[in-house]
């Protein structure tokens, strides 16, 4: 399995955010404070069978503490009785975190959702995880979770306020690379929330709209954050309305959607939206670190391997359309036109046969 397997990338249908100048307006809408529902949810996500890590060298410390109190804390029985429900149910990454989302603080943990200012799946994943508050009130209780929130909350609050100082610079990054003089929240009546969670897996994150806030929920990563933290989650808001809105489109390229299928198995995001986020991140990226073309083409072999076929076709592309100064949506005809259905065939092939 690799590291994005079960990774469930949101995206939400947004209007879009200028990010020109620091007036007062832009400082209240960010946010930056750490948030005791995922911590709720996502410990409960650990404790009922989420045991997925990606990271050679294990789990971070937060979770590995969590986690070993937890199975000291709580009864066998009572643990088997949340397995049962974990299992019973979907448990995708996001489902959790997103349903913590839209329940009122701790420990009354009730939901207050107003469907008109959600992504359109917020229902759906709240509809599939049936009486999850009356869980997560008792989970919080039994297992005095505000205990080891008080514990944790210092380191987890630090690295949250690592994310202030690169929110503006990313999108600032990402409205010049589009082409637009906005990018998604402004009209939005919440904040952007930047959430960090040590209890998923590194290299996890999920974005998701809930009661007209936009939040931005990462897992541990290997390195410091920095602008490109965001650059994925955020394009996403971008570019899944445009593929979207475009799916007349898509349809002559099916034949590489379906080799990218065969090889990878059954993939649980769709592979146009992911290979364009995953090129502007590496494009993006790479002009921000200054990487060698050698170390783009590691980046782009590695989302290649991950069965995102069409991560090289636009990582290639992607510039000359930035330096028209036109906006994906209206040049996103055009890009999918240049795909060469042989070409990108062969290269496939060619690559797996060498690796």
């Amino acid at each position: 399995m690799n590291m994005f397997d079960r990774v469930i990338i949101f995206a939400s249908i947004l209007i879009f955010v200028s990010c020109g100048s620091r007036d007062s307006r832009t400082e209240i809408k960010f946010n930056f404070d750490a948030d005791e529902r995922l911590f709720t949810a996502h410990a409960f996500m650990n404790m009922a069978g989420y045991d997925m890590e990606y990271n050679d060298d294990g789990m971070h410390p937060i979770r590995q503490n969590v986690r070993s109190t937890l199975n000291q804390r709580l009864p066998e029985s009572y643990l088997d009785s949340i397995r049962t429900y974990y299992n019973k149910h979907k448990h995708y990454l996001g489902y959790y975190g997103t349903y913590a989302l839209t329940l009122t603080s701790p420990p009354d943990l009730t939901i207050k959702l107003d469907s008109l200012s959600c992504s359109p799946w917020v229902v759906q994943n709240v509809s599939a995880l049936p009486g999850l508050d009356d869980r997560l009130r008792e989970f919080y209780d039994r297992a005095n979770i505000h205990s080891l929130w008080q514990q944790h909350l210092p380191q987890i609050q630090e690295h949250h306020d690592k994310y202030r100082p690169h929110t503006q610079t990313a999108l600032h990054d990402l409205k010049s690379f589009l082409g637009v003089e906005q990018l998604p929240f402004d009209e939005s009546k919440g904040q952007i929330i930047t959430a960090f969670s040590p209890l998923l897996s590194f290299f996890q994150a999920f974005t998701v709209m809930v009661n007209n806030n936009v939040h931005l929920v990462f897992g541990p990563q290997p390195s410091e954050p920095s602008p490109s933290s965001y650059y994925h989650e955020v394009t996403h808001h971008f570019t899944d309305r445009v593929v979207y809105e475009h799916q007349e489109y898509l349809e002559r390229i099916a034949p590489l959607v379906q080799l990218a299928e065969e090889r990878k198995g059954t993939i649980s995001y769709a592979v146009i939206e992911e290979s364009i986020v995953r090129a502007i991140d590496i494009i993006l990226t790479s002009k921000l670190c200054d990487r060698t073309d050698d170390q783009i083409q590691d980046a782009v072999n590695t989302e290649y391997k991950y069965g995102f076929i069409l991560c090289p076709y636009f990582v290639e592309t992607l510039p000359t359309y930035s330096a028209t100064g036109r906006a994906l949506e209206d040049y996103f005809p055009v890009l999918i036109a240049g795909i060469d259905i042989d070409y990108e065939t062969g290269r496939w092939n060619k690559f797996w046969e060498n690796n």
